[in-house]
């Protein structure tokens, strides 16, 4: 609760960000996009689409140049391992 999240979607002719938080019951929840946030992911669009679909794994080492995690590792991490949405 309470850590927050900045994601950047990015891609040819795209830049898009988000900022989210967990509130008091468990759930995200959009914010103002922070100047420090806990952690940062840059991200191309077609690796989020990826991961999002289970087609990579967080491990994968096609993701090396087109995710960029910064702040606390064990959330990055974390979260990097959460992007999978379909089984």
């Amino acid at each position: 609760v309470g850590s927050t999240l900045l994601v950047a979607i990015i891609g040819p002719g795209l830049h898009h960000e988000v900022c989210v938080t967990v509130d008091e019951a468990g759930r995200g929840v959009a914010i103002p996009v922070q100047a420090d946030p806990d952690v940062q992911m840059n991200i191309m669009w077609a690796a989020l689409v990826q991961l999002a679909c289970g087609r990579v794994g967080p491990d994968d080492p096609s993701l090396v140049d087109r995710v960029e995690l910064r702040g606390d590792p064990a959330l990055a991490s974390a979260l990097l391992a959460g992007m999978t949405i379909t089984p």
